[in-house]
């Protein structure tokens, strides 16, 4: 029992998140805010490839389809936090900025996701990615500062 009153002593309480998609679409163009909060992210795609709920991939076609070998479409994992992921086939890049890659990704996990998943959030608060990232950006973090500010 004192374990339990002890251990419930340093639970931090949750914060409200119910107006997280709202408060994100909001911030959505507000590049300074953007900027400020990934100032030290190295766009590493670590947190990407640490995170359950990431999905990101590409498709690169193989081999020549007209041959006897014939060609190949190979599915691989990718991460969006990548300066490349967002590269279009005419060279145009919708998000070189690294500030505009994490907008997509938070945005993802607490704000487009909860549109097809029944309100839900995309993000499971495991940690995993802050655990794993060299500079320990903390997502949740971002989140509580677009909602606070």
């Amino acid at each position: 029992r004192a374990a339990r009153t002890e251990a419930a002593k340093r639970v931090t309480p949750r914060k409200d998140l119910t107006k997280a998609a709202e408060r994100l679409k909001a911030r959505f163009t507000d590049m300074d805010f953007w900027m400020s909060q990934t100032a030290k992210c190295l766009s590493c795609g670590a947190c990407t490839f640490m995170c359950p709920t990431c999905q990101c991939f590409n498709i690169t076609d193989e081999g020549d389809p007209a041959s006897e070998q014939g060609g190949q479409r190979l599915r691989s994992w990718d991460y969006c936090m990548s300066p490349m992921f967002t590269r279009e086939a005419s060279g145009h890049n919708p998000r070189m900025a690294k500030a505009a890659r994490m907008r997509n990704r938070v945005s993802h996990k607490y704000w487009y996701s909860t549109e097809y998943a029944d309100g839900r959030f995309s993000c499971t608060g495991c940690g995993r990615c802050i655990a794993q990232c060299p500079v320990s950006l903390d997502i949740r973090e971002i989140v509580v500062k677009a909602i606070e500010e």
